[in-house]
């Protein structure tokens, strides 16, 4: 890998790090206070949604 391209990875990996958490509602991850699924003024808060892990959320998120 050129070395320009390490440091681009070394730095995405770095800044997720930093800015990557979780939400505090659902425990998803998020780059802000709470997970856009969350803070979606949309969603039914009277309905939860248990999945195996976060792909098959996100699986679902696609199909609307």
């Amino acid at each position: 890998m050129p070395e320009e391209n390490a440091k681009a990875l070394a730095s995405a990996i770095t800044s997720a790090k930093s800015n990557i958490r979780l939400c505090p509602v659902c425990c998803n991850l998020t780059d802000q206070d709470i997970c856009n699924i969350c803070d979606d003024p949309r969603r039914d808060n009277g309905q939860i949604m248990v999945v195996e892990n976060p792909r098959d959320m996100a699986a679902y998120e696609k199909t609307k």
